[in-house]
């Protein structure tokens, strides 16, 4: 396998001759004679000059499509469909069209929409004027905070399209507007978690409500109010959303052959003093509360007992989860844990709901910072819905904030009706399918039991799956249960794959760099010093994950059934040799891309290639959950073009042609029977509406990138 050096040749995208956004086979005519790739049937042409840079931006209309075309400094860029409506929760708003006499001439949030996909100099400009830039809005727009006389300014800069007050409608759920009670609990996503929380606690609390969760490190502040509080706390310029506050829910004996935990602890192992992969030196969290005494959790020479933090109540769910993941198996070898020499932590939830000096992500950045823990998982979560919402956006900020991987289950309604939680774009959604104790999956079945996907936007969901039923694991009492499941089960099953990958990562076996130890250091501190990013655990999970056998959306087993398949820590293993693994080592500015090759071989059984991007939280009110769009190609040695998830939504492998995706953050390409020689992959910064390097000062976004065959 060879990689090419990184090109950073998004200005050159023209000379490829790839056009976005035009029929089949239109050419693209320099119509206004200034260079820009417009097609022949344009109307209402407009080339726009950014002040002070040499950017220029060209918008037309085609067959009353509108289309843009960016010129950088180098030449306009391939011209882009767009959309200026803003896809609103219930209906689709032209900002443009929003009468402008209502604007408040005090502080308020507004839509700011440009002509085009927002670039950093955009940006900038709308900062210089007075504005402040907020979440990025679907239909080339950003909520931005500020008075009139800044509106005013920001109105007059030549890329800006319409400034729109963001009407308090849009943000209040409809579950919420129609509680009836004297009193409700809600949820409030902040625009600014840390700069807005002490004005919005104020406001609460003089309006005779009470805080129950202020997550200091979060986005989000839960409390009950007066409900006739509800409508002035949604005109406050430091609220985002509002929704209503709900209660948590909760939602294998073979599981250590079928995802090849077995396999991997019987490789010898060249390191001093280890045993094969059992987990040692992996720290992980259970949010769940558990009795740590169990026969099964006691400590041995690599792990102390159960450690809790915050609160160590314990619940029967929790000791079920617990095991699964720690289990030793020393009272029965079936209930195996699979990762049982690696140290288990643990928390009741109760202590995420009810913390007033607190909240999950202010818990997981203690984990993080102060136990070195390398995973979370969770088998519960609020009440099921098929909406994202502010519980989602909260996952999506806290696993970006601390970049941990995170495990959660799907739920087990049977339908799209799914845990919140579930739908956030950074964390493992896990659905679950029958197993029926045998190890073949030619018979497993969903049959209606796990909750399934898609999202409501499109998003291919769960992320991968397991069993639903006949996990054997330990429960109270010193006990053991003999038929745990749903995707409660099949949950930290997965998160037990997710600490093998980070194990086989930190022992280097993909070729990654691994700093050594220092002296003293334990083995726990050096594998969480070499951890892989949370997007490139995922993406090797997702890699190498073994498909159900099916064909067709309306399939038992169809994609949004079994997510990408069942995690195969054998397979990743065994395909190491062959495999490439960017760990967010390489960074994209808008509309550049990385390049990519591998020599593949004859008689290869596959060409796999796995692209994961960190993305922040949505704007909740939104029907559209991506922000930022980097896209995955593949490229044949005959010059065959593959584009991320084409075709398998309805197949287990991937079809030539089609466009690049616009809605997920995970985008796979998978080849049956690859013919041999050079393959290409590119990832393509098409839309960076947020900055998520935060390493650099610029506008730039990374990802997780991995390639085998």
């Amino acid at each position: 396998m060879k990689r090419a050096s990184l090109s950073r040749i998004g200005l050159a995208l023209l000379c490829l001759g790839v056009v976005y956004g035009c029929n089949a086979g239109d050419a693209p005519e320099d119509v206004a004679g200034d260079g820009a790739p417009i097609t022949a049937g344009a109307t209402d042409v407009r080339i726009v000059d950014v002040p002070g840079t040499s950017i220029r931006v060209a918008t037309w209309n085609d067959a009353g499509r509108p289309f843009f075309s960016i010129d950088l400094g180098a030449g306009f860029l391939p011209a882009k469909e767009t959309s200026y409506e803003v896809p609103f929760r219930q209906r689709r708003v032209n900002p443009a069209a929003e009468s402008k006499s209502t604007r408040p001439q005090g502080t308020a949030l507004h839509l700011v929409q440009f002509i085009s996909q927002p670039l950093e100099a955009f940006i900038a400009q709308v900062q210089a004027a007075g504005g402040e830039v907020h979440q990025y809005v679907h239909g080339n727009a950003y909520v931005v905070r500020g008075d009139a006389a800044a509106m005013a300014r920001i109105e007059a800069l030549p890329f800006v399209r319409a400034v729109s007050t963001l009407d308090e409608n849009e943000k209040i759920d409809p579950m919420l507007r129609a509680v009836e009670s004297k009193e409700t609990p809600i949820v409030v996503l902040l625009v600014d978690g840390k700069r807005d929380r002490k004005a919005v606690e104020s406001h609460i609390t003089a309006l005779g409500g009470t805080i129950d969760v202020s997550d200091p490190l979060g986005i989000l502040i839960e409390a009950h109010v007066p409900r006739k509080s509800v409508e002035i706390l949604s005109a406050l310029p430091e609220v985002l959303w509002l929704e209503q506050g709900t209660q948590i829910e909760n939602d294998y004996d073979i599981a250590n052959q079928q995802g090849g935990q077995q396999y991997l602890e019987s490789l010898e192992d060249t390191r001093p003093n280890l045993p094969g992969y059992t987990g040692v030196g992996i720290r992980g969290h259970i949010l769940e509360g558990i009795t740590p005494t169990h026969g099964d959790f006691v400590a041995n020479g690599f792990r102390q007992a159960p450690i809790a933090v915050d609160n160590g109540n314990s619940d029967s769910h929790g000791m079920q989860t617990f095991g699964i993941v720690f289990g030793s198996g020393a009272g029965n070898a079936r209930a195996r844990g699979l990762l049982p020499n690696g140290q288990g932590y643990y928390t009741h939830n109760s202590a995420v709901m009810s913390a007033p000096l607190g909240g999950r992500s202010t818990l997981v950045g203690k984990l993080v910072n102060e136990h070195k823990v390398m995973f979370q998982t969770a088998s519960w979560g609020q009440p099921t819905k098929k909406d994202y919402d502010a519980k989602s956006a909260e996952m999506d900020a806290l696993i970006f904030l601390h970049d941990i991987p995170i495990t959660q289950s799907q739920s087990n309604t049977g339908s799209q009706t799914s845990r919140p939680q579930a739908w956030a774009k950074n964390i493992i959604s896990v659905g679950a399918l029958n197993h029926y104790g045998t190890l073949t999956m030619d018979d497993d079945k969903w049959s209606r039991s796990g909750s399934i996907g898609p999202a409501t936007d499109g998003r291919i969901k769960p992320d991968v799956c397991f069993y639903y039923d006949r996990t054997i694991t330990t429960t109270t009492n010193g006990q053991y249960s003999q038929s745990f499941g749903g995707t409660s089960g099949a949950t930290p099953t997965v998160a037990g794959h997710v600490g093998l990958a980070i194990e086989l990562w930190t022992n280097g076996v993909f070729g990654n760099p691994i700093s050594p130890r220092v002296d003293g250091e334990d083995v726990a501190s050096w594998r969480f010093r070499n951890r892989p990013h949370a997007s490139t655990t995922k993406a090797l999970l997702v890699h190498t994950a073994t498909q159900h056998q099916f064909e067709g959306e309306n399939h038992d087993r169809t994609r949004t059934h079994q997510g990408w398949g069942i995690p195969n820590v054998e397979e990743m293993y065994k395909r190491r040799n062959n495999m490439l693994v960017v760990n967010e080592t390489d960074v994209l500015a808008p509309l550049q891309k990385s390049t990519y090759t591998v020599d593949v071989a004859a008689g290869a059984p596959d060409l796999r290639a796995t692209m994961v991007y960190k993305d922040k939280e949505a704007t909740v009110f939104t029907g559209v959950h991506r922000i930022n769009n980097l896209d995955l190609k593949v490229i044949a040695p005959n010059g065959t073009v593959y584009w991320g998830n084409n075709g398998l939504k309805a197949s287990m492998y991937s079809t030539p042609g089609g466009d690049h995706n616009v809605v997920d953050t995970v985008e796979n390409i998978i080849i049956k029977d690859p013919a041999a020689g050079r393959w290409t992959i590119e990832v393509i910064a098409d839309e960076v509406n947020a900055d998520s390097h935060p390493q650099t000062p610029a506008l730039d976004a990374d990802y997780a990138l991995v390639v085998s065959y």
